[in-house]
């Protein structure tokens, strides 16, 4: 099972109280290639960004 943080764990509400916030599984396969895509795309432009 692969889980994605939906967003930070504590949130705030436009009132000011915290909201919890959870993780979700990847459903299906189309959910998991494109994330896949993604992760590699964001690890790509750090690895440039770090060469400089």
């Amino acid at each position: 099972m692969l889980c994605v943080p939906t967003s930070p764990p504590r949130t705030r509400t436009e009132s000011g109280h915290f909201r919890r916030q959870t993780v979700r599984e990847v459903a299906g396969i189309d959910q998991s290639r494109g994330l896949n895509r993604a992760l590699w795309m964001l690890t790509e432009r750090m690895a440039e960004l770090k060469a400089g």
